[in-house]
């Protein structure tokens, strides 16, 4: 993919990275294909939820989206993003790892105050009484958050 500064990019790289000591060769087109392809993905799922395409990437939902064809996995090796792999990837290898077991937590966390409320924040969401939880409500962007930090002097407080 060309580097243009107002490209969108993913929030992974795909293909060859440098890290600023020699000059990585071009993306084969496979990378340049498997690029779009996220990309293109991720429009969808965000028209999908209304909301922007670069808002949902910055989410786990851009990640749970993508699917590699069997075609693509068959030409260029690529492994096939099952539920299996996704679920690791987004926690399952993290809750391994500080020996938490995902199923008890998942049925503890469906019984708390927050999730006994969510019909009700749903509902004023609805409304326009709150907002849209995929709004920000805050700094997203490394800029955002470098011009936030050269004008206020004191903590960030949601908005």
């Amino acid at each position: 993919m060309a580097d243009d500064e107002n490209a969108m990019r993913l929030p992974l790289a795909l293909g060859p990275v440098s890290n600023g000591e020699f000059l990585p060769l071009a993306a084969p087109p496979a990378d340049v294909w498997l690029a779009r392809a996220v990309l293109d993905r991720a429009a969808a799922a965000a028209d999908a939820l209304a909301v922007n395409r670069r808002l949902f990437l910055q989410t786990a939902g851009g990640f749970r989206a993508f699917e590699i064809s069997a075609e693509f996995q068959h030409r260029y090796g690529y492994p096939a993003l099952t539920d299996t792999i996704k679920a690791k990837v987004l926690g399952l290898n993290a809750a391994r790892l500080w020996g938490l077991d995902p199923h008890a937590t998942r049925c503890a966390l469906a019984r708390d105050t927050l999730a006994l409320n969510r019909p009700l924040a749903r509902s004023l969401a609805d409304e326009g009484e709150l907002p849209a939880p995929w709004v920000p409500r805050g700094a997203v962007t490394r800029g955002q958050m470098l011009r936030w930090l050269s004008h206020e002097s004191g903590p960030w407080v949601p908005t």
